[in-house]
């Protein structure tokens, strides 16, 4: 019977060597990598290349370029662009290669845009600036292009000037005209703009028509509390039907806001009994335009002072404010502050608002008194118009359709106003009065507050 051969002769044989193996040391060069495997270049910029993981036992280490045209590289790996193209610079570490793709550009390319605003809400019809900052320094073609990913929501015009154009979310981007590709965008949310009215308080004759008129850009429902004194019409068109008080209300489909105006229907007045020839001015409103010839005349003492009167703030809310401000050195108002004066001297209103506002009507809070005192008459012209047609009168205080503008109406086709068109100097910033006027005036009136009694 022959014996089963002993297979473990081999392994006896080997053992030797695998441990021979396993006690050598792991090759260096299988820990070396190259400090970039990509970069990007100008003609002429130096770029320095190192080799990570070296232990000082390397044999030979040899740096080399494919394309001398495009580049070169010295033996201590610092690489200098000299032509656009493509190439590979190489390190030979003891026969292995360690390579990294080099792109030179004849110019140096944007890398970075920075926008002064990544994230903005705005309200339908509203506009603001995006400004780009392009980097780098050196980058030779900085400029951008504009687009917007829904124009129907926010459209932008080549500066950079958005325009909210409808309700939603947009983005808008500033892309680098270079061909670099960077690109840097801000999200836009656009809102409905508050929902008003051109006028809050409306008198009417019976038989006579006048137009209520809400934001333009949105559909609306019109409704009136009771259509036998005052009726309305789908474009917000009212007509006085019989004497009594009737609420308009104009609701807006798109988010279900309302603003209302409170309608007064009068009896028709004959000719006899409409305003005096002359001014037309009752004594109340006299008396308001001498207040206002008061502070005027300490406009001008102040003037000789040195004591500034200016546009915006803090703004004097009375007078009392303001002979304490001039006390100080310098008195600040803006356009409806001689109105506010006057009004609240006379006991007209209190401290709560009194404005005109955007779209030519009136933001007023104490309406108790201000009713017992005043009414509120729509213009819907050209102040030259009205003028002409005897509607305005000495002492009427006007709200303007294209601008949050108030002034007053003193006669002979002037008004008192303490705007930023008015009789004013811009020094150092800021806007400074020469006078309150009365000066020439002519734009688009909406809405006239008159004092009757």
């Amino acid at each position: 019977m022959m014996k089963k051969k002993n297979k473990g002769w081999l392994f006896r044989l080997l053992l030797p060597v695998m441990l021979l193996l396993l006690a050598m040391p792991v090759s260096a060069s299988a820990q070396i990598s190259m400090s970039s495997k990509k970069i990007t270049a100008v003609v002429g910029q130096t770029c320095q290349l190192t080799l990570n993981g070296l232990t000082g036992e390397e044999q030979s280490i040899v740096w080399r370029v494919r394309r001398k045209a495009v580049a070169d590289v010295s033996q201590d790996g610092l690489v200098t662009a000299k032509s656009a193209g493509t190439t590979r610079v190489i390190a030979l570490v003891d026969g292995q290669r360690y390579r990294c793709n080099l792109t030179v550009t004849q110019s140096q390319p944007v890398t970075e845009i920075r926008l002064n605003k990544t994230v903005k809400s705005l309200v339908k019809g509203k506009r603001f600036r995006l400004k780009a900052t392009v980097g780098p320094e050196s980058a030779e073609n900085k400029e951008v292009a504009w687009q917007s990913s829904d124009p129907g929501v926010a459209k932008v015009n080549a500066k950079g000037r958005v325009t909210a154009t409808g309700i939603g979310t947009a983005s808008i981007t500033a892309c680098a005209k270079d061909g670099s590709g960077v690109a840097a965008s801000c999200t836009v949310t656009v809102t409905p703009e508050s929902m008003s009215l051109n006028m809050t308080q409306l008198t009417l004759e019976v038989g006579k028509k006048a137009n209520l008129k809400a934001p333009d850009g949105y559909t609306y429902v019109w409704a009136s509390s009771d259509k036998t004194i005052a009726k309305v019409g789908k474009a917000g068109k009212v007509k006085g039907k019989k004497e009594g008080r009737a609420v308009v209300t104009a609701l807006r489909v798109e988010d279900r806001q309302f603003a209302s105006c409170y309608v007064t229907v009068v009896a028709a007045q004959s000719q006899t009994e409409e305003q005096p020839q002359q001014t037309g001015a009752s004594a109340k409103a006299l008396e308001f335009l001498a207040l206002v010839q008061k502070y005027e005349q300490k406009l001008q003492s102040d003037k000789a002072a040195g004591v500034p009167w200016t546009y915006d703030g803090p703004c004097a809310l009375t007078w009392a404010q303001v002979l304490t401000r001039s006390k100080e050195g310098k008195v600040g108002l803006s356009c409806v502050q001689p109105a506010q004066w006057g009004l609240r001297e006379l006991g007209i209103i209190g401290m709560g608002d009194f404005k005109g506002v955007q779209g030519g009507s009136f933001r007023i809070v104490d309406r108790e008194s201000f009713d017992q005192h005043c009414i509120i008459i729509s213009g819907y012209k050209k102040a030259s118009e009205l003028i002409a047609e005897g509607t305005l009168i000495p002492g009427d205080i006007c709200s303007y359709v294209g601008m949050r503008h108030t002034n007053i109406y003193a006669g002979d086709g002037k008004f008192y106003d303490s705007g930023r068109g008015g009789d004013c100097t811009l020094i150092n910033g800021e806007y400074v009065f020469n006078s309150l006027g009365p000066i020439p005036y002519d734009s688009t009136i909406g809405s006239i507050v008159r004092i009757v009694k």
